[in-house]
């Protein structure tokens, strides 16, 4: 090992991923370092939506149906156990 150099090569960030169904988000940086990443800013980040760089488009749409929903007063428990803590979430916001 004498004389030999180690370069340490960090792996790229990888593609995000909706939080509910696992499918690829659309206006999420990936490719570059973590910290390539990180000094973004943070409009560049993530989309300016509602659960933006969290859930996809369908899972949003789900989500704001449901929230909807539940306001006009569907009961909480009716809904499928992965939209929950979103739907919290949203109606906290309201």
């Amino acid at each position: 090992m004498h004389g030999q150099k180690i370069k340490l090569v960090r792996g790229k960030a990888g593609k995000r991923e909706c939080s509910i169904c696992g499918k690829q988000l659309a206006g999420v940086p990936h490719g570059a370092t973590k910290s390539g990443v990180g000094k973004l800013s943070k409009t560049q980040k993530r989309p300016s939506v509602p659960f933006g760089g969290v859930l996809c488009t369908e899972c949003r749409a789900v989500t704001a149906e449901e929230t909807a929903k539940i306001i006009a007063g569907k009961k909480i428990g009716d809904i499928d156990l992965r939209f929950r803590p979103f739907i919290e979430a949203s109606l906290k916001r309201l």
